[in-house]
């Protein structure tokens, strides 16, 4: 457990002493504030778990519990409660709380074990959130393909007509007027553009999506798009 810091949140001193000592023979870094204002203050500064004592001087630990998570501090938050008080432990898991640990006997010595499965339960979490978050983003990405494979098959066939008269028009009406030369000229142009797009659509491998109407929704940026 080397790689684990521990934020514990205790007012007495002797048991401090005693968790700190178990949790740091254990490799745990651990670092101490003696109130609910200086866990919160200190919570999100990247800790692997927070031990947190009901029993606080300013405000109780089911109060900053529910303050950290309001503030979307998902650290794992074992609660460390007096003998007696295990209707408290209960609305602290209710409260979000990886488990709880009486203070009764020698607990000190569950600490470490604790410690260990709530880091462990919280980065398999984050691990399955990751790959649910890819998951989503790979089939995302496919349903944009498979669209811009229909947009291209559906655009194209009249866009072939469109195109193909316009080039007709063009080699019967050479000498028509300049105006109607150049609208022609424009309906090609255009129309070979809208053909550039839709092909450029049925080959993308890597979509790229950027804001639209003010951030409410997202389209395709073609030109960013590979």
């Amino acid at each position: 457990m080397d790689d684990i810091r521990a934020l514990l949140v205790e007012d007495n001193p002797d048991h401090v002493e005693l968790i700190r000592v178990y949790l740091e023979r254990e490799g745990v870094q651990v670092e101490v504030v003696g109130s609910g204002k200086g866990c919160l203050d200190r919570a999100g500064e990247g800790y692997g778990v927070i031990l947190l004592d009901y029993s606080l001087p300013d405000i109780d630990g089911l109060e900053v519990l529910r303050e950290l998570r309001e503030h979307g501090v998902d650290t794992p938050v074992v609660i460390i409660t007096g003998h007696g008080d295990e209707q408290v432990a209960v609305r602290a898991m209710k409260g979000g709380a990886y488990d709880y640990v009486v203070k009764s006997g020698a607990y000190f010595l569950a600490i470490p074990e604790l410690v260990r499965r709530a880091v462990e339960a919280h980065r398999t979490a984050k691990e399955k959130e990751r790959l649910e978050r890819e998951l989503i983003q790979a089939e995302r990405r496919a349903a944009i393909l498979q669209t811009a494979i229909a947009v291209n098959h559906e655009i194209n066939n009249p866009l072939g007509v469109i195109l193909g008269n316009a080039e007709l028009l063009l080699s019967q009406l050479r000498d028509a007027g300049e105006d109607v030369v150049r609208k022609l000229k424009v309906i090609e142009e255009q129309c070979i553009k809208i053909k550039q797009i839709t092909q450029k659509l049925a080959n993308l491998t890597e979509p790229v999506l950027t804001e639209y109407l003010k951030g409410r929704e997202k389209m395709v940026d073609i030109h960013r798009s590979r």
